[in-house]
């Protein structure tokens, strides 16, 4: 077990913090004697840790670095150096984050708007700002976006705004000079979107312009937008909030979506969450539909594969074995999903006994054409049996089968079900971020 081992005084106060961690990456924290977490860590996950002192910033981060993790202690923004370690310098991985951190402090005060961050998440995201151009509300992000196949870190410039209607949005996402400004920027259509009280724009990789670069690139946007937008009155966005315009107001982001919210709407975030869980969870999952949706899906698949293997015979079974698995799932889970009310896990289970009930269909529906073909429309049931019998003993078959299921389908089934509980617990227990009053 290595360890490292700061000292550092606060307030004439001494506080020592030792991290102790094995080549299994398994940590120990230690915060003034006593233990802050003790967990393995995977070397491509990276972790932060504030410590709590009053008045002060204090944090770890372990961050996967090319050999090894690179650990550090920062302590209102300066990196202390490990006992017995004089030399001490950050690793490169860490001088990126904190590099950028820097680039975003230069671009607040370049757009002259507020900088806040937030040090209990992944330095690449923390950072907000936030300000009024020409009384707009903007608020400027980092984030991650699928942009053309490719998930990028980017900016998102949100501006808060007047109510608009439809024909207002339509008529703002026609005019020749967003156009224009879309086309020197090459902004794709998923990267600019009006809502009725709030338009977003996605500036993908903006770590490779300079920061006049990027603040210039955000005034022109702003300026261009001003022209079209007017600000709104700023309101509560709770969901049951009764005060409206009265109460003062904090920017608030719930799963890094920012809103304006009271204090009462933020202090309910958590028991609305409860309530909304429970009223899903009594909601029926209209599974019986999907199965009988997803049933007749699968026989019309059978019947187009025994047509592949009447017709095609040899080549038309192994085409049907090598392909039918996959695709057949994928299109009855698809019909299955759809008819649903919410997710369940025995839809894909469902998906799974329709697609093999299908796949034994088409080959027993191919037997019998292929049969009654070759005996210019005259068969006996034994001959069925034999060719069906046949067809499912073949080797190829059965190993491509096993296979997909074993190798495909379980595992896409053992995701989906790990990520939808992942998305149930993120809709109903939100990452609450308070940002700053109004």
């Amino acid at each position: 077990m290595l360890n490292r081992t700061w000292q550092f005084t606060l307030d004439n106060i001494s506080h020592q913090v030792i991290l102790n961690f094995s080549l299994s990456h398994h940590y120990r924290l230690q915060f003034d004697g006593k233990t802050i977490f003790q967990k393995s860590i995977l070397k491509t996950i990276e972790h932060y840790q504030t410590l709590e002192i009053p008045g002060h910033q204090v944090e770890i981060g372990i961050i996967p670095g090319v050999f090894s993790n690179e650990v550090y202690l920062r302590v209102d923004d300066e990196f202390i150096s490990p006992l017995g370690n004089r030399k001490y310098k950050i690793g490169k991985e860490t001088k990126k984050r904190f590099d950028n951190l820097e680039n975003w402090r230069n671009l607040a005060n370049t757009l002259g708007f507020n900088f806040y961050a937030n040090p209990n998440i992944d330095p690449a995201l923390r950072f907000r700002l936030v300000g009024h151009f020409f009384n707009l509300l903007v608020i400027i992000f980092p984030g991650l976006k699928n942009y053309r196949n490719t998930i990028l870190p980017g900016v998102f410039v949100g501006i808060q705004h007047a109510s608009m209607i439809e024909e207002q949005i339509k008529s703002v996402n026609k005019s020749e000079d967003l156009i224009q400004f879309q086309k020197k920027l090459k902004i794709a259509k998923d990267e600019f979107e009006i809502s009725s009280t709030m338009t977003v724009l996605f500036i993908p990789d903006i770590r490779k312009r300079t920061t006049s670069q990027r603040a210039q690139v955000i005034k022109d946007f702003l300026s261009l937008m001003a022209r079209y937008l007017k600000p709104g009155m700023e309101k509560c966005e709770g969901l049951e909030c009764k005060k409206g315009l009265k109460e003062p107001l904090h920017l608030v982001f719930i799963n890094m979506i920012p809103y304006l919210m009271c204090s009462d709407c933020i202090s309910q975030i958590t028991e609305i969450g409860k309530r909304k869980k429970a009223e899903y969870e009594k909601q029926p999952t209209n599974l019986k539909i999907g199965i009988i949706n997803g049933c007749m899906t699968g026989l019309l698949c059978a019947i187009g594969g025994g047509m592949l293997i009447a017709f095609v015979q040899k080549l038309g079974f192994a085409l049907w074995s090598a392909f039918s698995v996959f695709l057949v799932f994928m299109l009855v889970n698809n019909v299955i999903v759809k008819a649903l009310t919410k997710w369940t896990n025995f839809s894909m289970l469902a998906s799974l006994i329709i697609t093999e009930l299908s796949i034994y269909l088409g080959i027993f529906l191919g037997s019998v054409g292929e049969v009654i073909l070759g005996q210019q429309f005259s068969f006996s049931w034994n001959e069925i049996l034999e060719r069906f019998l046949e067809f499912l003993n073949t080797p190829e078959f059965l190993s491509i089968n096993i296979t997909f299921i074993i190798f495909l389908i379980i595992p896409l089934s053992i995701y989906n079900s790990i990520n939808h509980s992942k998305s149930v617990t993120r809709a109903f227990s939100p990452d609450v971020e308070v940002i700053t009053d109004l």
